[in-house]
């Protein structure tokens, strides 16, 4: 297959020799754990996007580099900010009320920086 910069390559393995078994757009949304620099999509994964047409039949795992994905776990957005404190929000996951303990500290050079030490 062509090496297309608008899509992600699907490997068998993980690794410099692997087969390129299938692609995903840029956007796609897949699910699977990270295994070092790779992203391993487990068995039931591989199906649904076999069925979608975007792997190929015989393949029962699939390995995708993880330089080009981002987890979306880990997108936070902030939902609230007061005078000493800051809501955050992980839209991709998903469960109960959680409260966590962030530490954060400004952008050196911010207008709010340059107040402190003027």
């Amino acid at each position: 297959r062509e090496a297309d910069e608008t899509k992600l390559a699907i490997v068998d393995a993980p690794g410099r020799s692997a087969r390129v078994v299938g692609s995903l757009q840029c956007g796609a949304v897949v699910q699977g754990y990270p295994a070092g620099s790779w992203l391993h999509l487990a068995q039931q994964e591989v199906l649904r996007l076999q069925n979608q047409g975007e792997l190929d039949d015989d393949l029962r795992e699939g390995w995708a580099r993880l330089k080009r994905l981002a987890p979306r776990w880990a997108q936070v957005e902030v939902a609230g900010v007061f005078l000493e404190a800051a809501e955050l929000a992980w839209p991709g996951v998903s469960g109960e009320f959680v409260t966590y303990s962030v530490q954060w500290r400004l952008k050196e050079g911010s207008q709010a920086d340059d107040e402190r030490s003027a």
